[in-house]
């Protein structure tokens, strides 16, 4: 059977993702969505047995689930047999609520945050098609984006994404350029003017990376790439790493401009946040770019440096390809495989997450979150040093307010009652 959205004449409108204060694990906006999903009439998004397109999504927030699926089902195109795989976040509820939902949606429900890399590389293992096409929850997709997998077949092509645009209909980006600090671009309007003489023959963009709000790439590709890096953890950075993988291994990283699709910038990692989640991602953004460096410090050092001024920076992001920084191989040169893995790529069992993957999770996240407390602890202790008394200074009073808030977090309780029920698989280091 294929994917078609059942009409609701009166279906109400989707709740509002944006985060309730007083709210934090999102329980009132959960009862919210179930009230509304009980109105609307699920949409059937039915795989075939035989996909030749996997469609892989994860979702955190339930004010996300209603409006996804049905751009998603109203865009599908019925002649391109697909699946369409869903990793479910540790929200309470949030796996009933698109079971509810949706018909024929491969659900995986994770007992605890995996991070963005080890989701993604637990559902494309599972897939089984040859075309993965990766989404954000906040993306809304349009009628033709599945031509996106038809581009693949253009010559050295390993990655292809569309023009994103927001949700007034302006340019976010149509790809990315990556500068010599690793700090990455956008081609937006500030610098779109260069692009027209930079396509090729096909008329595809080379750029060094396209957004994982929509990217379809081959599942072969992934496999021989050793997948997404799980070291850029819970997240941020994980598909520019893959990105620079694949350009790295002679195949072409391209954005087409013929496909547009709507995507609510950084609702993946927002920062309206509470103050503990705030704190995470400004420690997230940092760590990751540090470890991005380290790894692809001698690609980097073919990059030009980062430009003061927009005028540069046009001419910074012209000068990529008159510098012939994307040179086509006839073939991928081999495989780069990730250095770290939480899942081991573990094989799901019956859309289960195994508990092995869950343990591993938990302590990396432990590592992280403890990481992220030194660090803010440091950051309080030197703004301490440049004031006479450290009771004057509001930054300090701050941090401390974050570290309690990353301490009261859903992640944080869960990692503490691990502790508690398995003290000794903790202590050896086998969670």
């Amino acid at each position: 059977m294929r994917s078609r959205r059942i009409n609701e004449p009166h279906a109400p409108q989707p709740t509002s993702p944006t985060t309730v204060l007083g709210d934090p694990d999102g329980t009132l906006l959960l009862t919210a969505a179930r009230v509304a999903s009980a109105c609307v009439v699920p949409v059937d998004l039915t795989g075939e047995t035989d996909p030749e397109l996997s469609r892989v999504v994860i979702l955190r927030e339930p004010g996300f689930v209603e409006p996804f699926f049905a751009a998603l089902s109203d865009s599908s195109d019925p002649s391109v047999r697909s699946e369409t795989i869903v990793v479910v976040a540790p929200t309470p509820g949030l796996a009933d609520l698109v079971r509810s939902m949706t018909r024929g949606v491969r659900v995986i429900d994770c007992p605890i945050d995996l991070g963005t890399a080890a989701a993604w590389n637990l559902a494309v293992g599972a897939a089984r098609s040859p075309w993965i096409a990766l989404l954000h929850e906040d993306t809304v997709l349009a009628p033709g984006w599945e031509e996106l997998m038809g581009l693949l077949r253009n010559r050295g092509v390993g990655v292809v994404g569309p023009r994103l645009v927001n949700s007034d209909g302006s340019t976010q980006c149509t790809g990315w350029v990556v500068f010599r600090d690793g700090r990455c671009v956008p081609i937006d309007d500030r610098t779109a003017a260069t692009t027209s003489e930079a396509r090729r023959s096909d008329g595809l963009l080379d750029v060094d990376l396209v957004s994982s709000a929509c990217m379809v790439f081959a599942t072969d590709t992934w496999r021989r790439l050793g997948g997404f890096d799980e070291r850029y953890f819970p997240a941020v950075g994980v598909d520019v790493d893959f990105c620079l993988a694949v350009r790295e291994s002679g195949l072409r990283v391209v954005c087409t401009d013929r496909v547009e699709v709507v995507h609510a910038s950084g609702a993946m990692m927002r920062a309206d946040r509470a103050h503990g989640d705030r704190a995470l991602r400004t420690f997230l953004i940092r760590r990751n770019h540090a470890l991005l460096g380290r790894q692809w410090a001698p690609v980097l050092e073919r990059r030009p440096p980062f430009p003061d001024a927009d005028d540069e920076l046009r001419m910074s992001v012209g000068r990529y390809w008159k510098d012939s920084l994307f040179e086509i191989a006839s073939d991928a040169r081999g495989p780069r495989v990730a250095d770290r893995s939480i899942t081991g790529f573990d094989q799901l069992i019956d859309d289960r997450v195994p508990e092995e993957v869950s343990f591993r999770a938990a302590s990396r996240r432990t590592e992280v979150l403890e990481d992220c407390i030194a660090w803010s602890v440091r950051e309080a202790m030197s703004a301490d040093d440049e004031v006479d008394a450290p009771r004057e200074c509001p930054h300090a009073e701050g941090i401390g307010a974050r570290l309690a808030a990353i301490e009261r977090s859903r992640t944080w309780k869960v990692r503490g009652a691990l502790v508690r029920l398995l003290p000794h698989r903790w202590r050896s280091g086998r969670l």
